[in-house]
């Protein structure tokens, strides 16, 4: 791997990137440590395995992003953009709403939720 690195098939971004460990069969991970012409990001493309993250915290992730920058001022230059953000920030809404009442609807059937009790702080937000 130390090779692959000085000969730049590997950037070092990519290496704080645990999706191809988590995604790639131990047979793909062998065949990319073996061959040292594969560079690792061409590699996940040719697999299909995507750099971001595809679990629940990289959703959530993605989730603080978007606030972030809903956060940040909005202003559409002409008419058209104002409509065209209208009409995006009502879909996000919607979908929202949709996602909301889903999680709602789980309520105390997932692993841990015995643990949580109503009222206290042990539910956290993630954002970058």
């Amino acid at each position: 791997m130390l090779k692959k690195v000085k000969n730049k098939k590997v950037k070092r971004d990519i290496l704080r990137n645990k999706e191809f460990i988590k995604q790639a069969t131990p047979e793909q991970i062998g065949d990319f440590l073996s061959d040292p012409e594969l560079v690792l990001e061409d590699y996940m493309d040719s697999l299909g395995i995507s750099k971001k993250s595809t679990d629940f915290n990289g959703s959530l992730i993605k989730l603080g992003k978007t606030k972030g920058f809903l956060e940040k001022e909005f202003k559409p230059k002409n008419e058209k953009e104002r409509l065209s953000g209208i009409a995006k920030l009502t879909e996000l809404v919607e979908q929202a709403q949709f996602t909301l009442k889903r999680l709602e609807a789980q309520k105390g059937t997932l692993p841990g939720a015995e643990n949580i009790e109503v009222g206290t702080n042990e539910l956290t937000t993630t954002t970058n």
